[in-house]
């Protein structure tokens, strides 16, 4: 079954698995519209370029091996960054999503079980972003205001239906290709060569083709050399002045 979605010209595909842990990595065939072109602000890539500063994302959490991993490496280097997350993983781990936001992370709505939102009717796009909301609240006391759609896939709808519910569509500008399992030393190398001030840097805290130990590993070195680097870290909200 082949899936079809639109993405901007200026991202790196990724694939996903899907939230029910299906064996098949399924690949899209790719029509390239540039939606930030058309809708630059309900559209985000990234942010400022006059700001030496990114943003560290992570999707499809929170779950109990990588999350917390990846929360502890943030911890240790005083990096705060913004978890997208699904429905239904809060729904399992609510106490890992308080622990995130205890921590000063950002949360942000990623649907509630990962659809292919091109794939299903408005109504459904708006519950699944409404349902999120809601137990992200119940849980943090805290509403967001951002949204990243699963597989970066949109349309005109689903924009007009995300604007209504008055949030922002985080995309991003670096894609630190973790779900393919690449290497440690390749997500290095691949990070730093397409970062640049503002950037908002892709990656997962959940699923991945092999595990994301390599993203538990290369994460560290990244942080670390950016800030050799002179750059700093922000939350999205914080990086595009939400």
């Amino acid at each position: 079954m082949m899936m079809f979605y639109f993405y901007p010209f200026t991202w790196t595909h990724h694939a996903y698995y899907q939230q029910a842990y299906e064996s098949e990595v399924r690949t899209p065939q790719i029509q390239q519209i540039d939606w930030h072109k058309r809708y630059p602000s309900e559209v985000i890539l990234k942010g400022p370029s006059s700001v030496r500063s990114v943003a560290l994302t992570f999707d499809d959490g929170p779950d109990q091996t990588w999350t917390p991993q990846i929360a502890n490496i943030l911890g240790k280097f005083k990096v705060q960054a913004t978890f997208f997350v699904l429905g239904s993983q809060v729904k399992a781990n609510p106490s890992i999503l308080r622990h995130l936001d205890q921590q000063g992370h950002e949360i942000g709505n990623h649907t509630w079980d990962h659809p292919l939102l091109t794939k299903i009717s408005t109504a459904e796009v708006k519950r699944q972003i409404q349902q999120t909301d809601q137990i992200i609240h119940q849980v943090i006391g805290k509403q967001t205001r951002l949204f990243r759609p699963p597989y970066g896939a949109l349309s005109n709808s689903i924009i007009h239906t995300v604007k209504q519910l008055n949030h922002k569509i985080i995309l991003w500008n670096v894609d630190s290709l973790d779900w393919k399992g690449v290497s440690t030393n390749t997500m290095v190398q691949n990070v730093l060569s397409h970062t640049s001030p503002g950037s908002i840097l892709l990656f997962h805290s959940a699923y991945g083709r092999s595990g994301l130990g390599n993203t538990v590993a290369a994460l560290p070195q990244i942080i670390q050399r950016l800030r050799s680097n002179n750059f700093s870290f922000r939350t999205v909200s914080s990086l595009i002045n939400l």
